[in-house]
């Protein structure tokens, strides 16, 4: 559902003032004259978990229903998806329950898409229709809670702060002035010389250079991978070509810290330059081959000879396929430390479980995709509520054996209801429940 809503949402979340990313920033950027502006960084201090959800979700409906294309779903059925996954989303800490009722949820899909619809709602309303008697800033460029703004003096930054942190109750902004014509926005660090802006990479001060170790547990593609993508970063936030040639020397330095061997690092750096010089092309000859993707457990120097064997299987009697195989390591550091709640037991959904009769020892398997709590109260409904049918209902029935509340156990989980049907159906012909009162049923893979 959430991913529905981000695709209905996405196009209404960016106007003229929003920017996309870095690199289109940084080539934006480059291309201006800054005689005697000055640079100003606002933030909005904790905005996704400031942002009015009533508020937000009318504006939402208001730009989608008065577009040219509005949503197919009916006005009313789309405000209670919006509230049913924002104002809806519950939470365990501590012990207990709780209902996120404001405010965007931290690492929600939705977030970034609600915070941008109410903030280019608010430029709309105080940042293009500026009050005379308030300077207005030169250029403003928004990506979420960053802006990057110019201003023709540093008083007209302070009463424009001023004026935005009285326009709404939940919305406040911090600002940052640019020092020695520098300013950091992004992961960009914008210089002005002589009325020109200057672009190279900025690195926070807790910066350490820590990067993933060459010796690490992992496959080498992704450490060659790390190079390749931070050049490509340098390539494309650095202003000019000395810019460019400081970071990569420094970048060297550092992976060479991490272990990473330097030849390695230099025929990586020339490839990927003589690559966007148009000095190496990548050449494909003959019909467009079939890919398919494989993903693996990572197992060290095995996998990389499975992988290696496995391609030249698939070369040789599938010549018309290519078989992209990616391995992962589970057992990472995060792994072993659980940060969050457990959730109990009965709270769990997406789960085989089994019930078994203290009397006879015989057992029932079934899945759901609710909560066991709801699962189970249903059974035990079943005993008085003739409409509801339960096996396990059944057999106290047969045998007037007392049901316990206690003897549920969950066996199996999946992330969906295809996965969990397969994971109840093998549990099923594996353990042979005698309550259930039909173990012999087909069941379709594709």
């Amino acid at each position: 559902m959430a991913s529905y809503l981000v695709s209905i949402l996405k196009p209404i979340s960016i106007n003229e003032y929003s920017v996309k990313d870095s690199f289109t920033f940084a080539n934006w950027i480059k291309s201006l004259n800054s005689t005697n502006l000055t640079m100003c960084s606002y933030d909005v201090v904790s905005l996704f978990t400031n942002i009015p959800l009533d508020e937000t979700i009318i504006i939402s409906l208001e730009k989608l229903y008065q577009s040219s294309s509005p949503p197919a779903i009916p006005k009313a059925e789309l405000r209670k998806l919006l509230e049913f996954a924002t104002k809806e989303s519950h939470f365990l800490f501590n012990g207990n329950f709780y209902d996120q009722i404001d405010g965007i949820a931290m690492g929600s899909p939705l977030g970034p898409i609600m915070a941008n619809i109410f903030m280019t709602d608010f430029e709309r309303k105080w940042i293009t229709n500026v009050a005379n008697s308030i300077a207005a800033p030169i250029c403003w460029r928004r990506y979420v809670d960053d802006t990057f703004t110019l201003f023709n003096s540093t008083n007209d930054s302070v009463s424009f702060l001023n004026y935005l942190n009285d326009k709404h109750p939940n919305i406040k902004f911090t600002h940052e002035l640019e020092h020695d014509k520098k300013l950091s926005f992004l992961d960009i660090l914008i210089i002005n010389i002589n009325g020109t802006f200057q672009t190279t990479i900025f690195r926070k001060k807790t910066f350490t250079g820590l990067y993933t170790k060459w010796d690490s547990f992992l496959p080498r593609k992704y450490k060659v991978n790390l190079i390749n993508t931070l050049i490509d970063r340098f390539w494309n936030i650095c202003s000019d070509k000395d810019l460019f040639d400081r970071e990569v020397s420094y970048l060297k330095e550092l992976l060479m810290k991490n272990g990473y061997p330097s030849g390695i690092i230099n025929y990586n750096v020339r490839n990927y330059i003589e690559k966007r010089n148009g000095l190496r092309t990548d050449v494909k000859e003959g019909p467009e081959k079939l890919s398919l993707l494989l993903i693996l457990p990572y197992l060290g120097f095995q996998s990389e000879k499975f992988r290696k064997k496995l391609n030249g299987l698939v070369s040789k009697f599938y010549g018309g396929i290519i078989v992209k195989v990616v391995f992962r390591n589970r057992n990472n550091i995060g792994s072993h430390f659980k940060c969050k709640d457990r959730i109990d037991k009965l709270s769990k959904s997406n789960v085989v479980y089994q019930y078994s009769c203290d009397i006879c020892g015989d057992s029932y398997i079934g899945k759901t995709i609710r909560t066991l709590k709801e699962r189970k109260s249903e059974h035990f409904k079943a005993l008085t509520k003739d409409y509801l049918h339960s096996s396990i209902a059944n057999h106290v029935f047969k045998t007037n054996h007392n049901p316990s509340f206690d003897n549920f156990t969950i066996i199996d989980t999946a992330s969906n209801n295809y996965s969990l049907t397969i994971k109840e159906s093998l549990n099923i012909l594996e353990k042979g429940p005698k309550i259930n009162e039909n173990n012999d049923f087909n069941l379709y893979l594709y």
